[in-house]
Formats: structure tokens, sequence, C-alpha cells
């Protein structure tokens, strides 16, 4: 299993520069994903204000040594999971998400 947090980089470096007072609470987005040999998955529990994710699977193909292709989840908000899979004859080689914090 990983984790992965978000923290709005944006806002940090507008913070930093003077440009925006700094939030009293910090928005954060936590991922936990969970690989199997042909599936991928993720939970996540969002406290940014942009809180929409996305699941990637990317996978290998069993036959043609560095044929991959990769499949999109569809983009979620708020906390919740999702679950995808390889096409027949792929292997999940590792999974990834996409957010807009």
């Amino acid at each position: 299993m990983r984790r992965i947090a978000a923290l709005g980089a944006g806002a940090a470096l507008l913070v930093a520069a003077g440009v925006m007072a700094a939030p009293t609470a910090s928005a954060t987005s936590y991922c936990s994903t969970t690989q199997g040999t042909n599936w991928g998955s993720v939970s996540c529990q969002t406290t940014a204000t942009k809180n929409h994710w996305q699941l990637v699977l990317v996978c290998n193909n069993d036959n043609v040594k560095g044929n991959q292709t990769t499949v999109y989840g569809l983009w979620h908000m708020g906390n919740g999971s999702d679950t995808l899979y390889c096409p027949t004859g792929y292997s999940a080689a590792y999974t990834k998400v996409n957010n807009d914090n």
C-alpha cells in the first residue's frame, strides 16, 4: 500500500511571497493505493478546496516488453474510492493519483 499526500503548492508560494494570508488550517488530500496482478485501487480523503482526484493505472503488455497502456478512471470529488482493471493480456505496473489540489 502506498500513501500520497498533496498540499496546494501554488498557495504556499503565494503565502511565502506575501501575496495572500496563510490559511488557518492546512488543506490536504490523503490517498492510499493498492495494487494486484491486473488491477489498482485508491481510497481518498480530502479537505482541500479543490478536491477532485482521478486514479490512473499503468499496465504492461504480458507478451511485448516495453509496451504499456494507461487506464484512466473518472474524476471524483471529495472522499471516495475507485478500482481500475488492466485490459486482457496486460498486468498492472503501477498506480498513481491525479488531483487538482
